[in-house]
């Protein structure tokens, strides 16, 4: 099953891994009810959905502030994700 894994930029805090179910819709961002919470000022409320379709994982900035990257450039549009694709949003 893939997984999402959270770091920090500092090193600091322990990396944690998220399970991405097939068929699940998760949800990243400041805000409480998200269904992974970053606290960082520079994470929106509602940042970025992580949904299953068409057999894969797409990531989808959701009109956040500060913008998402993956694999160093701007996420303009929803993008499937593969092996190894890193997301980088917030500080």
């Amino acid at each position: 099953m893939p997984t999402l894994t959270i770091t920090s930029p500092d090193g600091r805090t322990p990396p944690r891994s998220v399970a991405l179910e097939p068929g699940a819709t998760v949800t990243v961002g400041r805000a409480p009810d998200s269904g992974v919470v970053l606290n960082d000022s520079k994470v929106s409320r509602a940042h970025l959905r992580l949904a299953w379709r068409d057999g894969a994982c797409w990531a989808e900035d959701v009109g956040s502030t500060f913008g998402t990257l993956r694999n160093g450039a701007k996420l303009a549009a929803p993008a499937r994700l593969a092996a190894g694709d890193r997301l980088r949003l917030g500080a």
